[in-house]
């Protein structure tokens, strides 16, 4: 998400903690990002996963197995995903 007009801070969400989402990509920048990173967001896109949390600017938090698995809240490796790359698969109930 990041800015929206006038540079303020874009909190609207279509997801919610507890969601489970598909991811459809990876996000703009992995290339400049630690290697276990890019190999973690490469490994998730596809994958079902449930979002743990949703961040004040907007990105969906992952928490995730050095598998790419879920994971318990920050048991491992923690990823904040922005929300054009998933999708909804299940909403929250």
């Amino acid at each position: 998400m990041g800015y929206g007009v006038w540079g303020m801070k874009d909190t609207r969400s279509r997801f919610a903690p507890g969601d489970i989402v598909r991811v459809l990509g990876v996000p703009p920048g992995v290339e400049t990002m630690p290697a276990e990173s890019r190999r973690l967001f490469g490994v998730i896109v596809g994958r079902t996963l449930r979002v743990d949390e949703i961040t004040d600017w907007g990105d969906l938090v992952l928490n995730v197995r050095a598998d790419g698995t879920q994971a318990s809240n920050g048991d491992e490796h923690t990823l904040w995903l922005p929300q054009a790359c998933a999708e909804v698969v299940t909403p929250k109930v």
